[in-house]
């Protein structure tokens, strides 16, 4: 049986910033699932669809609300 542990190791702070985007499920402490086809474009030009929105606390007890989910986005 293997561990899950979240881990933050490295968080881009850009408070210019639209929306806040991880890839990462396991940020999450709470997240909807995006239910209507709503995409973004990612830095490479991609255009990929928001998998969940919600709110991720990052261990310094900073926390983020409305944190769109796309896996896509590395």
């Amino acid at each position: 049986m293997t561990d899950k542990t979240k881990t933050h190791d490295e968080w881009i702070i850009n408070s210019g910033a639209n929306e806040h985007v991880t890839h990462e499920k396991a940020f999450f402490e709470t997240m909807k699932e995006y239910l209507n086809s709503t995409s973004v474009t990612i830095p490479n030009g991609d255009t990929v669809n928001i998998k969940g929105v919600g709110n991720i606390y990052i261990p310094n007890g900073f926390g983020l609300k409305s944190v769109l989910n796309v896996p896509r986005f590395k």
